[in-house]
């Protein structure tokens, strides 16, 4: 596709599918307990919202170039639009969850919900995103900005927690799964991909216009291999 002004046609064709993906998830289609194919099909698209903001987000964190002459400026700016909002509905909405009955109330509790993203389960989302964000910062301060390089450096981070992960789930090892997706290592190689896209997308986006149908193929099979994993009633998903 072609960059029409300063927009990527592209990406705001992702942007668009997963803002679809979002309101699957909130229609409720997990807790059917019918998990036919149709169901679990539709289900396993929302699964496709968050590594899709990750991306984009990595994307223009890297597309821009200025960004990478005073990133501390723009990690506060990013940082300022994100933690006074979460902040302010994580503590109304707990307030509100435990209205009736004050004794619930605990201080240690609320901190530790809000640092994990708990209040509400959606928003394991903002903390992964701050993680994101902080772990673009340390890339940039650290000079490490060759794409190929932060790529593969993410590809290894998500398969030794993607192994972690499953190796928790089968019971092999004891990590709390519900804490594993709020820590960025679960979302890394996406976000590290929109870094990778973002730093070099006038020399990849060729490419990947001459292999789209090899592209859309890999992603349907994958999904397919996704809906097959969690139809099964036994999935630990």
């Amino acid at each position: 596709m072609e960059k029409a002004s300063n927009r990527f046609a592209e990406f705001d064709l992702i942007r668009a599918l997963a803002i679809v993906s979002v309101v699957i998830t909130h229609a409720g289609f997990s807790a059917l307990r019918d998990r036919t194919i149709l169901f679990v099909s539709i289900d396993t698209l929302q699964l496709f919202c968050v590594p899709a903001f990750l991306i984009l987000s990595g994307f223009f964190l890297t597309n821009k170039l200025e960004n990478q002459n005073n990133p501390t400026l723009v990690l506060k700016k990013r940082l300022s639009k994100i933690i006074p909002p979460y902040l302010f509905w994580s503590v109304a909405l707990y307030i509100l969850n435990n209205l009736g009955d004050l004794k619930k109330f605990d201080l240690i509790v609320l901190i530790r919900d809000i640092l994990t993203g708990s209040v509400v389960p959606p928003y394991y989302f903002i903390v992964v995103i701050i993680q994101c964000y902080g772990w673009w910062w340390l890339l940039v301060k650290l000079n490490f900005l060759e794409p190929r390089k932060f790529l593969g450096l993410g590809l290894i981070i998500q398969t030794i927690f993607t192994i972690l992960f499953y190796l928790t789930a089968l019971k092999y090892i004891s990590i709390p799964l519900p804490l594993m997706e709020r820590w960025i290592f679960s979302w890394i190689l996406p976000f590290s991909t929109g870094l990778f896209l973002g730093s070099s997308y006038n020399r990849i986006q060729p490419v990947l216009e001459r292999r789209k149908m090899l592209i859309l193929g890999a992603t349907i099979l994958f999904f397919i291999a996704s809906v097959c994993e969690y139809s099964d009633p036994k999935s630990f998903a």
